[in-house]
């Protein structure tokens, strides 16, 4: 699906209902893409869990802002709580892959209400 949150169109690959119970929100690394999560997505799908995968800006069929300013981080996570704003999700599980793993941290010290776990792989 794509999600136009504060003029990016976001490319958000959703399985479940995050709305309804448990979600984890996957952050791919640089130069990554929701692509990146397809064999989680589907060990999440056998355990009943939503999956929310996020291409983030200007990575895979997200879209490029010209202003550079809208790529750091404080920027990312505010885009990221609007997506889950989107998504009617108050809480969720956080995994993050490199670049998605420093992301996830940044949202979570933005946003730790919003955080049920955290989980950092090389990042």
């Amino acid at each position: 699906m794509t999600l136009t949150i504060r003029g990016i169109a976001y490319h958000v690959a959703v399985e479940g209902d995050p709305a309804r119970g448990r979600a984890v929100v996957l952050l791919h690394g640089f130069s990554g893409s929701t692509e990146d999560w397809a064999d989680t997505v589907a060990r999440f799908r056998g355990a009943g869990i939503a999956t929310v995968a996020i291409d983030l800006a200007g990575h895979g069929l997200t879209g490029a802002p010209s202003e550079v300013s809208r790529y750091t981080m404080a920027e990312t996570a505010h885009d990221l709580a609007s997506i889950l704003d989107a998504l009617s999700i108050d809480r969720a599980d956080w995994l993050g892959y490199s670049m998605g793993g420093r992301v996830a941290l940044c949202f979570a010290l933005a946003h730790p209400a919003r955080v049920r776990s955290l989980i950092l792989e090389s990042a």
